[in-house]
């Protein structure tokens, strides 16, 4: 028993260097390893967690200008609608305006037109109907002068006139001719229409439409190449009963207008137009 405690004994006195060592080891790994690691990987912490709150923080700014941005985008863009629907409501009153002045205008033209009527009907031999007049006006005014003939126990008599344009292909006069001739007379069309659907094409004018120009030479020309301008005549004669009519070649254009030289002066021009009217046209209706 001795013996066995002597050798223990003896055994940890021989440890002792190595619990030495093994305590110096841990006083070095924990002042010289440990600590420092741990202070290194706590800034490496701070750093990278503040780095990632900082852009949290920057995020949620960036969040709140773009909010920011895009509620003063849509105040902006409000802004705007509504000063473009105030401008809109403005030129609506304005083409209102313009409408009912020139309905206004249109109605006492009607009314002078009628008091020519009854004394052509009372007076005259005929009623001579102005050239540029749309069917409709033409119609709402012969029906008028019968009336007024019928009441007064006289056969009403009439005489329809009417602006040609007319040359061998329809084309020419659709091409050269109609566009710019249509819009010199756009004034004077304004101010004598006073039925709806041409109320209608100048509303849509004056909104930046397109002047649908065939559609209003149609209504009011003969225009055309032969064939073309017969089968007009012949519709017109249809449906008003139409026995006279007065044609003027290349005429009727106002002052400012940019074919007025051109329609007046050309004398050529509108000899080729006799000429051809005469040879192609009027043998049609002998």
């Amino acid at each position: 028993m001795d013996t066995t405690l002597r050798q223990v004994g003896q055994l940890l006195l021989d440890a002792i260097p190595t619990v030495v060592l093994l305590l110096l080891l841990y006083v070095i790994y924990q002042n010289f390893l440990r600590k420092p690691m741990e202070r290194v990987l706590a800034q490496r912490r701070e750093r990278t967690e503040g780095a990632v709150a900082q852009a949290r923080a920057e995020v949620a700014t960036a969040e709140s200008r773009t909010q920011e941005y895009e509620h003063k985008l849509r105040e902006a863009r409000l802004a705007i609608f509504k000063a473009q629907d105030a401008r809109r409501q403005q030129a609506q009153q304005l083409r209102t305006q313009a409408l009912a002045e020139a309905r206004q205008r249109a109605q006492q033209q009607l009314q002078e037109a009628k008091v020519a009527i009854d004394r052509a009907a009372r007076l005259g031999d005929a009623w001579l109907c102005g050239p540029v007049e749309s069917f409709n006006r033409i119609m709402a005014m012969k029906s008028f002068y019968d009336e007024k003939c019928l009441a007064l126990a006289r056969t009403p008599d009439w005489v329809l006139r009417r602006y040609v344009w007319i040359a061998p292909e329809a084309v020419t006069i659709e091409r050269d001719i109609l566009p710019a001739y249509i819009e010199g007379l756009l004034g004077h069309w304004r101010e004598s229409t006073t039925d709806p659907e041409n109320i209608e094409i100048i509303r849509r004018i004056d909104a930046g439409g397109p002047i649908p120009t065939k559609q209003i030479a149609d209504d009011r020309l003969l225009w055309g190449d032969p064939e073309s301008i017969v089968r007009q005549i012949e519709d017109l004669r249809r449906k008003t009963g139409l026995d006279h009519l007065i044609v003027a070649f290349g005429t009727g254009l106002p002052a400012h207008s940019d074919l007025n030289g051109r329609s007046i002066a050309g004398f050529e021009e509108v000899v080729k137009m006799l000429r051809l009217f005469a040879r192609e046209v009027m043998p049609a209706f002998k």
